[in-house]
């Protein structure tokens, strides 16, 4: 089959911007949660060291509870500034061009459609 070759001249900087901020909240949760544990654990060997008072438990489910929102608010404003300024290469570049592979079972008529 031959290749599809498209011009990409915009990207939504809001839509973007949202899954970027909830990929990065997601990540910053399960990080937490490791850092949790195993600052509880190495807290717990330690015992009484100065590790052990930097991970009490209301610290460490403060910080998980916080994390993520700070994260997702950030990383949403960050992304919308940088697709903001992507878009606006793209537009003074007259777009990006972007080469698919087309196949019988994906139709041309489908794109951009949900």
């Amino acid at each position: 089959m031959s290749d599809l070759k498209l011009k990409l001249k915009r990207i939504d900087p809001v839509k973007y911007s949202f899954l970027s901020a909830v990929t990065i909240a997601v990540f910053s949760i399960i990080l937490m949660l490791i850092s949790f544990i195993l600052g509880r654990l190495f807290g717990g060997i330690i015992g009484g060291m100065f590790l052990s008072a930097l991970v009490s438990s209301e610290g460490g489910i403060q910080a998980m509870i916080i994390a993520p929102i700070v994260y997702f608010i950030f990383g949403f404003i960050f992304s919308f500034i940088l697709i903001s300024i992507y878009n606006f290469f793209l537009k003074k570049a007259g777009g990006l061009y972007i080469t698919f592979e087309q196949s019988p079972d994906n139709d041309i008529s489908r794109i951009g459609g949900e």
